[in-house]
């Protein structure tokens, strides 16, 4: 993370499982974000080699009531302060240092940070490449969120007109009534929220190989399949005709020859038909 002066060296982490990730998940119901259809997030970052590096460079601070959640998009990422045993002690320390300032400053003045991803080594070409902002985010803890923020180029057109100041009272009593039964808590624990995630994989796997059972018209399409190309099979192999002895003209060597050539069996028919021969089935 660089600015004009000052460049922290910071490692990413990743928050949260991606449902979207997980077999059998795919579905509207448990899908939460889409990040596979990103075209530059932080995914691509953390799925680069462990000693690939990404530059996020801030143009801007904004107020933090200045961000709409609803242009953020993709999952959260985290930035903690690098422990890369490459650096020196004393640049790793600085470097902490400066990284917890940061969250300290971001937290008393009200702010968030604006990043531009830019490339490390960034070729002469005649086109700007295409880039992802993020907004970076402080925490009362020594950590910072990242999560990419929409462009102009990714906007839908949505109206969203202001809230009228004067309700009616017989609908603001209805919602305060039906606001005051609600269980208030101060903090979100999702470690008390069970989205029966891991049952559902459970079940999933305890398929073989994670695959569910074929249904009943399946395997009979599956069954007939075989059967079908016996029947063809059956039908171009020619059947065995001894002629009676002394009848029948002779056919000439080479038309015997072409012939043997054209409807020869294949040597496993050949095998079986021996086979029924040694070993009649029937009287």
């Amino acid at each position: 993370m660089m600015s004009k002066e000052v460049c922290l060296k910071c490692d990413l982490q990743e928050r949260l499982l991606s449902p979207s990730l997980l077999p059998g998940t795919a579905d509207g119901s448990l899908r939460m974000d889409d990040p596979k259809g990103d075209f530059s997030t932080l995914y691509q970052m953390v799925s680069q080699s462990p000693a690939s590096c990404y530059k996020l460079r801030v143009i801007k601070a904004l107020k933090s009531s200045g961000v709409c959640e609803s242009l953020t998009y993709g999952l959260p990422f985290i930035l903690r302060p690098t422990s890369c045993w490459r650096l020196e002690w004393d640049e790793l320390e600085t470097n902490q240092q400066h990284f917890h300032a940061l969250c300290h400053s971001l937290l008393k003045r009200e702010w968030l940070l604006l990043a531009k991803g830019e490339p490390l080594n960034r070729e002469h070409k005649l086109r700007e490449p295409a880039s992802t902002f993020y907004v970076i985010l402080p925490s009362h803890s020594p950590t910072l969120l990242v999560k990419a923020v929409a462009t102009r180029e990714l906007m839908l057109p949505s109206p969203f007109p202001l809230l009228p100041e004067d309700m009616p009272a017989d609908s603001l009593k209805t919602v305060e009534s039906m606001l005051d039964d609600l269980e208030l808590e101060s903090t979100y624990n999702p470690l008390e929220v069970w989205s029966h995630l891991y049952s559902h994989l459970s079940s999933t796997f305890a398929n073989p190989h994670g695959r569910f059972h074929p249904s009943s018209k399946s395997r009979a399409v599956r069954k007939a399949q075989p059967l079908q190309i016996n029947r063809v099979r059956a039908t171009v192999a020619p059947l065995p005709m001894t002629p009676a002895p002394g009848r029948g003209p002779k056919m000439p060597a080479a038309s015997k020859a072409s012939s043997e050539v054209f409807f020869q069996p294949p040597m496993e028919e050949k095998e079986e038909e021996e086979a029924e021969e040694e070993y009649p089935l029937g009287p």
